[in-house]
């Protein structure tokens, strides 16, 4: 980042508000945050700075892996679907796809080479388990529910994650926003993952209305993110700032936003240190 751009970001707007992807963003690739980076987003909230984690993730999945940090950040969880400013805190917000949408849904891609997954308050749902998630459920402890075709049509999620090859969600993806367009958002969370949520909403919609409750502007805000289902949200605050490990599709469309390091460099840490010139109150807190 060039120490022009850090002159004239830091002149520019009072920044009260930071919004964080977690995978591919603050988390490295072993889905862990770093001491490092804890410190920095301790400082930010000692400076009295929003910390808002916006992810594809459920809120209690979400909050698992920041349990170090001594605050509870609010979690912008399934892409915006639900909204809570802490772990045993009432949702500020929540929004899930009607049974009969997501059933349509459900049906509509069933002719395609994808694994379904439903995310609600009690956990995962699917039909079968997906060999590529495997790992990742037995280290999170997540719980997965697996149903007979009927009981999932009749789950209300909060999101729909579809997985498959990168050729597939591209396709799937296209047929997706044709078909239910007009009554739901699908975007992609990785080049093999589509996220599907209730119209109008987005991590950028959801930070909109929290920070908006907070008095605090979209303009006040700095976000980083990694993939598709960011980029509504990167383009949109003051500040946006693409991972050096973003999506080539996201790149292409945010040609002109600066670059932090890679997820696995602590991308987000450093980038905030020096934005924020964050340096002298890190050396004191070591």
């Amino acid at each position: 980042m060039s120490s022009q751009l850090l002159r004239s970001r830091e002149s520019s707007e009072p920044w009260r508000a930071v919004v964080i992807d977690l995978d591919g963003t603050l988390l490295d690739d072993r889905g862990m945050i770093s001491d490092y980076s804890i410190k920095i987003l301790e400082l930010l909230h000692r400076r009295n700075m929003m910390i808002i984690i916006a992810t594809g993730r459920l809120d209690e999945d979400a909050r698992r892996v920041l349990q170090k940090l001594s605050f509870a950040p609010t979690v912008l969880s399934c892409n915006g679907a639900l909204v809570k400013t802490g772990p045993q805190h009432s949702p500020v917000f929540e929004q899930t796809l009607a049974p009969a949408l997501s059933g349509k849904i459900l049906r509509f891609t069933r002719r395609l080479p994808l694994h379904v997954t439903l995310f609600s308050r009690a956990g995962w749902h699917s039909l079968t388990p997906n060999p590529d998630f495997t790992g990742y459920i037995a280290s999170s402890g997540l719980t997965c529910h697996y149903h007979d075709e009927r009981t999932l049509h009749n789950i209300a999620p909060f999101k729909i994650l579809l997985h498959g090859d990168a050729n597939t969600t591209d396709t799937a993806l296209v047929a997706l926003r044709e078909r239910f367009g007009a009554v739901s958002e699908s975007s992609k969370s990785s080049p093999k993952t589509i996220d599907i949520v209730s119209r109008n909403l987005s991590k950028m919609t959801a930070a909109k209305r929290f920070l908006a409750s907070q008095h605090i502007s979209l303009t006040q805000t700095i976000a980083l993110g990694d993939a598709m289902n960011d980029m509504e949200l990167l383009r949109s605050v003051g500040h946006g700032v693409l991972m050096g490990n973003a999506m080539t599709e996201l790149q292409c469309h945010l040609p002109n936003l600066p670059q932090a390091l890679p997820n696995y460099r602590d991308g987000v840490a450093h980038y905030l240190e020096q934005l924020l010139a964050l340096s002298k109150e890190l050396a004191i807190a070591d």
